[in-house]
């Protein structure tokens, strides 16, 4: 018998501005639960920043949690 995560997030919250994006949207790229993104992150030494996980599109953090994930 295999048993599935329960979905607890029915939605992935929008970003605040067109001009950012959150960490839940760059796993979905990598086909990642947002909860095993954010514990990538967490073990790559990374802490939340205060205004969530969500960042500017033109953000370096952006391309290195990319490379955090396609390492994953």
């Amino acid at each position: 018998i295999t048993y599935e995560a329960p979905n607890r997030h029915k939605t992935t919250k929008a970003p605040p501005s067109p001009n950012q994006v959150t960490v839940a949207q760059l796993a979905q790229e990598y086909n990642i639960p947002s909860n095993k993104a954010r514990q990538i992150l967490r073990k790559a030494g990374m802490t939340k920043p205060a205004n969530g996980w969500t960042y500017g599109k033109d953000d370096k953090m952006v391309q290195t949690i990319r490379n955090l994930f396609g390492n994953s």
